[in-house]
């Protein structure tokens, strides 16, 4: 049964517009964010390239901050969809086991909340090759620096937001509640920064 919820839910999200909109809108600031000289993000500057691994990884993971949100509305709809139209009564019922159920919908919806930072990884190699681009501020291309940047970054990253917000949803079964946990785990990311900031100073 695992499978098929799965299944269900991976082609339900991906035949939402809400994942190509948050896809489409990583890899245009991304893009456009490498390829301009006054909007710099992930550390570039005059002495680091605009694609090094540096400002690969360091992009990534202010954007994975940002995506929180982003994450959040992917969890809340593969985890709130049945209560809020009153078929987890019927669901239920069957059975379906609990691994099965909520193991199957939160796979597919942490897949497809990692597929707009796949096209902010994009962003940023299509900027690098583009005609738009200052030779002056691009180096080799390094495709482990994109591949280690998503698997040891991104991807747990992402895994933990999701985990965090699905037990939010799944517990309190409110959005309001699961935008409480995001927002949670922004101002703690905050604390910590400033924190280690004191400590640096």
């Amino acid at each position: 049964m695992f499978k098929e919820i799965f299944s269900f839910e991976f082609k339900s999200h991906l035949k939402r517009p809400m994942i190509y909109i948050f896809t489409l809108v990583n890899f245009t600031l991304a893009f456009m964010a490498t390829i301009s000289d006054k909007v710099r993000i992930g550390g570039a500057n005059d002495a680091v390239f605009s694609n090094s691994p540096y400002v690969i990884l360091s992009t990534s993971l202010l954007m994975t901050l940002i995506g929180i949100f982003t994450t959040t509305a992917f969890i809340n709809t593969a985890t709130l969809r049945d209560f809020e139209n009153k078929f987890d009564g019927l669901i239920f019922t069957t059975s379906i086991s609990k691994f099965g159920y909520l193991g199957g919908r939160f796979l597919a919806a942490f897949l497809v909340a990692l597929m707009p930072f796949l096209g902010l990884l994009a962003g940023i190699a299509f900027a690098s090759i583009s005609p738009w681009i200052s030779l002056e501020d691009v180096g080799a291309f390094h495709p482990g620096a994109y591949a280690s940047t998503f698997f040891f970054a991104i991807i747990p990253n992402i895994f933990i937001i999701s985990a965090i917000i699905f037990s939010f949803a799944a517990t309190f079964k409110s959005t309001l509640h699961s935008f409480i946990g995001a927002m949670s785990i922004l101002v703690l990311y905050l604390f910590g920064q400033s924190l280690i900031s004191n400590i640096n100073s």
